[in-house]
């Protein structure tokens, strides 16, 4: 969303114009638009975000992320969903990874031994049997403690400051009234 409109539009608008005004654009009309437009909130936050978003850019860094919603009323095997949403986001990765003709490893955050294995088993099944279906992953899912671990750290940040906040503006919007969707 280009314009700066829609629920994030503001916090979109000004990653954008950080990004524009670092990469030298040449977009006269978005430039005016970037210089009439006053942040709000924290600009602290919102530079440290955009930097980071800067640099995932400048390695062409992919973003895959899975939002499992728990329905209300339902039962919820926790367990079950995060190895299928694992499974979903391992097999998108090795999809880039096979366009790109590259090897690479998956890193998840550590959770506790018994979902690490929910976790891993489907895909080390796919990629241990005898048809390997994951050829371009180097092994099986590794786990850290992202207190330690630099990547893990990000995952963390974009997964707090952008995707949850989405999913929390998809959740309450659902929840109104029929009427008040006019």
């Amino acid at each position: 969303d280009s314009s700066g409109a829609g629920a994030n539009g503001g916090e979109q608008s000004r990653i954008e114009c950080s990004l524009l005004s670092r990469r030298g654009g040449h977009d006269s009309a978005r430039q005016k638009q970037c210089k009439n437009q006053q942040p709000q909130g924290s600009s602290a936050e919102f530079e440290f975000l955009n930097e980071l978003l800067r640099l995932l850019k400048g390695f062409e860094a992919r973003i895959f992320a899975q939002v499992a919603a728990k329905p209300p009323g339902d039962k919820f095997d926790g367990r079950a969903v995060y190895a299928q949403a694992m499974s979903g986001i391992v097999r998108d990765f090795h999809r880039l990874l096979e366009l790109e003709v590259a090897q690479g490893q998956v890193v998840a955050d550590f959770r506790e031994p018994k979902l690490n294995a929910a976790m891993s088993a489907p895909i080390c099944e796919a990629k241990y049997q005898s048809a390997d279906e994951l050829p371009r992953l180097s092994g099986a899912p590794t786990f850290g403690h992202s207190q330690s671990h630099a990547g893990l750290q990000v995952a963390d940040i974009i997964a707090s400051a952008l995707v949850y906040p989405e999913v929390s503006r998809a959740r309450a919007a659902c929840r109104l009234p029929s009427s008040a969707a006019a």
